[in-house]
């Protein structure tokens, strides 16, 4: 099943819904126009004359008056609704009664939640949602938000109660497929109980890091240490910045997780960073201005930065501060210029001789029918995000040949490393194209 093709079906078919639910207020409005004004007619005697209730109160002007003030209190109740929501899925979650889970919680089913929601985070490449609880012995979930940047997931006591592992496996999966498939935009309340069984485990991570990127002070340190540079100058400037303008305890976490990150495989960087956005995003606000601030220090302070620096950087801000909402009316024949500069930077990824690169290049150019142009340069941090900033207007129909064009220009040799991998779905991430664990073993 094509996803992308499935979920442009599904918006179509979701437009038609919501003209059908526009239809049907305005019925309500004009319905509740008429009743109000046949009210007023009768208490006022002295308007209704010779004739019926309804006919005067469907005078031009009575109606008029009626209608005006049914309606603004409409806009006015939906305008308030609207700013209450704003704050996206913490705000519903709240609304209905749900209080956050902490991550160190001690409780037995709340860490089995927390990790399910982790593990299915993982396996779907989304971001980690914020986990609500609602003290209800009823069984039930749902998801809300705007986006999957502010998305949390709400579930009942009793669903954690009553469910056993497998059960709460797929109670969380479908709440995912909300996320994914973007029906929180269509209904933040949107509360459903359906099953799916889909199962990743976090296999080979170092229970020290698993356990740091629940803690604020170890998760900041996580991330640091995770962008920061290869090179021993980049490493020894980046350290500088740190103890600079890092706080004191985060510093010392850095030095105590040393062992284990030494020992972190290729490939782990982006499931670590994906755990640790949900204790990064409880930061207090000077918190989180002191860690976005030491970001942009490690950054400037890289000596030789690379394409997937650069992506896992972006995608820790994309965790905390979310995506601006491009429209989407762009197709890949418009984009030519940011496709050549984002898809060299892959081939290059894939293939160092720059020859391998350009043949694999010119391959995805033939298949999209889009001429595109090879860029020997090594991508710099700016040029990456001017081609990103571009396409992320591209439409949704034309999102899935672009993501098989980034697998295929770093899969043109029939293999893709861990590193390789890891930009990939970095990139997709940031694209709204989340690349699951396993899709890229098939490439």
């Amino acid at each position: 099943m094509d996803f992308f093709t499935a979920q442009d079906r599904a918006r179509r078919l979701s437009g038609r819904l919501v003209l059908l639910l526009l239809l049907a207020v305005v019925a309500l409005v004009v319905l509740t126009c008429v009743l109000v004004a046949v009210t007023v007619v009768v208490l006022n005697p002295e308007r209704m004359g010779a004739g019926d209730p309804l006919t005067a109160a469907l005078e031009p002007r009575l109606f008029a008056m009626v209608a005006g003030g049914v309606v603004a209190v409409v806009v006015l109740g939906g305008l308030v609704r609207h700013l209450q929501l704003r704050a996206g899925g913490s705000a519903v979650a709240e609304a209905l009664g749900g209080r956050p889970l902490a991550l160190d919680t001690r409780d037995e089913g709340e860490r089995r939640l927390l990790h399910v929601v982790e593990e299915m985070a993982i396996a779907s490449g989304l971001p980690v949602p914020a986990v609500y609880l609602l003290d209800d012995a009823a069984i039930n979930a749902f998801a809300a938000g705007h986006d999957s940047h502010d998305a949390v997931i709400g579930v009942t006591r009793g669903a954690i109660e009553h469910l056993d592992r497998d059960q709460l496996q797929g109670v969380i999966a479908h709440e995912f497929s909300h996320i994914l498939h973007g029906d929180m935009r269509l209904n933040l309340r949107l509360v459903a109980l359906l099953h799916g069984i889909l199962v990743i485990g976090l296999a080979g991570l170092d229970p020290r890091l698993l356990d740091a990127a629940h803690e604020p002070f170890a998760a900041r340190a996580l991330v640091y240490a995770i962008l920061m540079g290869v090179e021993p100058a980049s490493r020894e400037a980046q350290r500088a910045v740190l103890g600079r303008q890092a706080l004191p305890e985060v510093v010392a976490e850095l030095d105590a997780l040393a062992e284990p990150l030494d020992r972190l495989s290729p490939g782990d960087r982006l499931p670590l960073i994906e755990l640790s956005l949900p204790a990064l995003r409880a930061l207090s606000p000077a918190q989180g201005a002191r860690f976005r601030s030491c970001l942009d220090g490690l950054m400037a302070a890289e000596t030789a930065p690379g394409a997937l620096q650069w992506a896992l950087h972006r995608l820790v801000r994309a965790g905390l501060d979310g995506e601006r909402r491009a429209l989407r009316d762009r197709r890949l024949a418009d984009l030519g210029g940011p496709l050549s500069r984002l898809l060299s930077a892959l081939a290059l990824a894939g293939h160092p001789e720059p020859e391998a690169a350009r043949e694999a290049l010119a391959g995805v150019s033939a298949a999209l029918g889009v001429p595109l142009d090879f860029v020997a340069e090594p991508a710099t941090a700016a040029e990456l995000e001017w081609a990103l900033s571009r396409l992320a207007r591209l439409r949704d129909a034309d999102r899935a040949p672009l993501v098989a064009a980034m697998v295929c220009c770093v899969a043109h040799d029939g293999r893709v490393a861990p590193e390789e991998a890891e930009l990939l779905r970095a990139v997709a991430w940031s694209l709204g194209c989340p690349l699951p664990l396993g899709e890229l073993d098939a490439a």
